[in-house]
C-alpha cells in the first residue's frame, strides 16, 4: 500500500487588506480557491494558508461568490498569531513588492521561499537586490521573465506562472443585452498608466453623438492620483483640452465604485458588446482576461502582461507606437479608433474573435489549468 505523502504547507502572504485590489483578487479570489477546489490536491498533502487582511463576514457574503468566500474562510490565518515554527516548515510565497518580503535568520528560514512579483515596465535595481532573498521568482509571463533576466535576476530562479481566470464565473450569456446602443466597456483605475486619455480621444474621434454607441467605464480615482474626486470633472476637462464640449460628443458613462461586487462586474461584461483598454503597461491584465473569458471581442495594447494571451485570432491587439520612460509603452490614438470602428462595423468577425478568446481562456488560463 502506498505511503501517504508528508504534508506540504503553502503559506501565501499577501500584505494587503481585504478588497478588490489586484493582488488580493489574484491570490484570494484566484489561486487559493483553485488550489482548494474540491480538495483536488488533498492526496498530495497540500495545505494552503492565506495571510492577508481579514475579510468581514458582510464582505464575504455580499461581495463574493460562495466558492471564493468558502476558500478564504478555510485558508485564512492571522499572521500576527501564526507560529514561527509553522512558517519555518512551509513553502512560503511572498506576494507583491519583493522589498516587502519578510526576512529570516538561517535557523528560522522556511523550507523554500518564492517571490511572486510583477512590474508594468522595467524592474528597479532595488527590487532586483531584494529578490536575492528568494529561492524562486514567479512572474506572470514570458515577457516578465525576459525583463527580470535583463535586469539581473538569474534565469534559473525565474518561472512564468500566469494568473488564473474563473471561466465559470466570467462566462458569456446568450440572453444578455445586444443591439443599440453598441456598448464599449472598460474596467480600470483612473491613472495615466491605464491610458484613459488615449481611450477617450480615440472614442470621440471614431464616433459622434448620433452613432448609437456608448462607452461605459467602471473606474475609480486611486489615492495617489491628483485632481477632484468627481471623475466627471476629469472627463469634461479632457474634452475641453481637445477643444470640445462633453455634451456634444458620443456619450461616456462612469460607474465609479471601487467595491463593486464580483457579480455586478460579471454582468457588466455580459452586457457589453466589446472591451477596450489601450493600457501603457500591465502586470497581467486581469480585466482583459475576464472580458475574454466572457466572450467579448477585446481591444488592448499588445505589450507587457497581455502579450501572454492576445493574438490576432482571439482579439484586436494594438501595436506599440511609442516607448515610454521606465519601460512602458503606448499605442497610437489612430490605431485605437480604427479598432473600435472595426469591432462595431464587423459584428461577425468580432463575434468569432470573442468565441476564440473564450476558448483560449478556458484551455490555457482557467483556474483548474493554472492550479495544476
Amino acid at each position: 500500500m502506498p505511503q501517504p505523502r508528508a504534508p506540504l504547507d503553502v503559506e501565501w502572504r499577501v500584505p494587503v487588506g481585504c478588497g478588490f485590489s489586484g493582488f488580493f483578487t489574484e491570490v484570494a479570489l484566484g489561486f487559493v480557491p483553485a488550489l482548494l477546489d474540491g480538495d483536488r490536491f488533498a492526496d498530495d498533502g497540500l495545505r494552503v494558508v492565506l495571510l492577508c487582511g481579514q475579510c468581514s463576514e458582510g464582505f464575504l457574503r455580499t461581495a463574493l461568490e460562495p466558492r471564493a468566500a468558502a476558500a478564504i474562510r478555510r485558508a485564512w490565518a492571522d499572521e500576527a498569531t501564526r507560529a514561527a515554527s509553522l512558517t519555518a516548515r512551509s513553502v512560503v510565497i511572498e506576494h507583491g513588492d519583493p522589498c516587502g518580503m519578510r526576512r529570516w535568520s538561517t535557523k528560522s528560514r522556511p523550507r523554500w521561499v518564492i517571490s511572486r512579483t510583477m512590474r508594468e515596465g522595467d524592474p528597479t535595481a532595488e527590487a532586483v537586490r531584494c529578490l536575492r532573498g528568494a529561492d524562486e521568482v514567479w512572474v506572470p509571463t514570458a515577457w516578465h521573465v525576459e525583463a527580470y533576466a535583463a535586469a539581473g535576476v538569474e534565469r534559473r530562479r525565474l518561472l512564468a506562472v500566469p494568473e488564473p481566470v474563473d471561466v465559470d464565473f466570467f462566462a458569456p450569456d446568450s440572453d444578455a443585452k445586444r443591439g443599440a446602443p453598441f456598448v464599449f466597456f472598460s474596467n480600470f483605475k483612473w491613472e495615466a498608466r491605464k491610458g484613459w486619455d488615449l481611450l477617450l480621444e480615440a472614442y470621440w474621434s471614431a464616433f459622434t453623438k448620433s452613432d448609437g454607441v456608448r462607452l461605459l467605464l467602471k473606474t475609480y480615482l486611486p489615492s495617489w492620483e491628483a485632481g477632484p474626486p468627481d471623475l466627471n470633472l476629469h472627463v469634461e476637462a479632457f474634452a475641453r483640452q481637445l477643444g470640445k464640449r462633453r455634451g456634444d460628443l458620443a456619450p461616456v458613462e462612469l460607474h465609479v465604485d471601487e467595491s463593486t461586487s464580483r457579480g455586478a462586474l460579471a454582468e457588466m461584461y455580459r452586457g457589453a458588446d466589446a472591451f477596450v483598454l489601450p493600457t501603457r503597461g500591465e502586470g497581467w491584465g486581469l480585466p482583459i482576461a475576464e472580458a475574454m473569458a466572457s466572450g467579448l471581442p477585446v481591444i488592448a495594447t499588445n505589450f507587457s502582461g497581455p502579450t501572454a494571451f492576445l493574438t490576432d485570432d482571439n482579439s484586436y491587439p494594438l501595436r506599440v507606437a511609442r516607448r515610454l520612460p521606465g519601460g512602458q509603452a503606448e499605442p497610437s490614438v489612430a490605431d485605437v479608433a480604427q479598432a473600435m470602428k472595426r469591432v462595431r462595423d464587423k459584428p461577425a468577425e468580432a463575434r468569432r474573435k470573442g468565441e476564440r478568446a473564450r476558448a483560449d481562456m478556458a484551455a490555457k488560463f482557467s483556474s483548474h489549468v493554472v492550479a495544476a
